[in-house]
């Protein structure tokens, strides 16, 4: 369900893992954990010198986690994965159901408060900051993770 396609993996001297100490922050189901992920997910990509990735991760994470607290259950956590180059910020649940973009038409503009202002557009927004997203439903049965690499 990915916005673009898969990019080949990184060769081995551009893989540098992100901290294990700042990977994972478990959030309860309820508002103030959407301001948590975002500036933990700020702090995050600072400590890893991505500070230019920040302002589209915090508004990227604050709609997958306001999801999560809307249409999911818990547990819910938020993890920084990939490289320092790629990393992917996920928020993981413990729903089997998929979350569905609306393509929204006209398609959401970021710089026009009104265009993205009302409910149902939240994916569409993940879309415009993220480079690529996607979901993942684990086949075990335990949940999903939604992803998305932020954009510049």
């Amino acid at each position: 369900m990915g916005t673009s396609p898969v990019e080949p993996s990184p060769t081995p001297q551009e893989f540098r893992p992100v901290p294990w100490n700042k990977r994972t922050l478990a959030l309860p189901a309820s508002a103030p954990s959407v301001r948590l992920a975002r500036d933990w997910v700020t702090g995050v990509l600072t400590d890893i010198g991505r500070h230019e990735l920040a302002e589209s991760a915090r508004l990227a994470v604050s709609e997958l986690v306001t999801n999560a607290i809307l249409h999911a259950e818990p547990p819910m956590t938020v993890h920084v994965r990939g490289t320092v180059e790629h990393p992917r910020i996920e928020v993981t649940d413990q729903s089997m159901v998929p979350p569905q973009q609306r393509h929204t038409h006209p398609p959401v503009d970021v710089d026009d408060e009104f265009s993205w202002s009302t409910v149902g557009r939240g994916l569409d927004l993940v879309a415009s900051f993220a480079r690529r997203w996607g979901a993942d439903i684990d086949p075990r049965g335990f949940g999903k993770v939604v992803w998305f690499e932020p954009a510049a």
